[in-house]
């Protein structure tokens, strides 16, 4: 910034081409590439089985003790399916 007035300074910063200048360098040096997100839910995980509830029950919700009694049923209903099918098969 040598060789530039306090003026032209705050005058950058206020028409927006200075936020501009900074996110095209974080983009040239790849701070801003697309990442993998870390919260990904794989079936047969506790998370999985928490979200696929909350999503059945829709807008109103569960607390934590009505939300492990169904995924407790859900996943029993899981298991007896699988071992009927292992067992009739």
């Amino acid at each position: 910034m040598q060789g530039r007035s306090c003026e032209d300074i705050i005058s950058t910063l206020r028409n927006g081409s200075a936020a501009e200048n900074a996110v095209a360098k974080m983009h040239e040096r790849g701070l801003l590439a697309p990442r993998r997100s870390r919260h990904r839910l794989t079936p047969g995980t506790v998370k999985f089985a928490a979200f696929h509830v909350l999503s059945l029950e829709g807008e109103k919700g569960l607390n934590v003790l009505e939300l492990a009694e169904k995924i407790q049923v859900s996943c029993i209903s899981i298991l007896c399916d699988l071992l009927y099918c292992q067992v009739y098969s």
